[in-house]
């Protein structure tokens, strides 16, 4: 199984501003591999994760970044928030 992180959507006009409470994944990958090889690779999954490879584990891991790589203008995919809004 591949693991994939995602730091905080954003979400356009909401009643709350969640910037200033995400980690970017910059700063969790950094943490990682100091006790972790990670290489990247050119897996694809269709999706807005970028991959590497935990060489320890022989694993996946992604990282999907739209906060401090935003991908908004290649995103393929529709949000359907709990309220039916697109």
């Amino acid at each position: 199984m591949d693991l994939t992180v995602i730091e905080t959507m954003p979400m356009g006009e909401i009643e709350e501003d969640r910037t200033d409470r995400y980690l970017p994944l910059s700063k969790l990958r950094g943490s990682l591999e100091k006790q972790f090889t990670m290489s990247e690779i050119g897996y694809r999954t269709g999706g807005p994760a970028r991959y590497v490879t935990v060489e320890e584990t022989g694993g996946r891991m992604g990282f999907i970044t739209p906060m401090t790589h935003n991908f908004c203008e290649s995103c393929n995919r529709l949000r359907l928030t709990c309220t039916g809004t697109l």
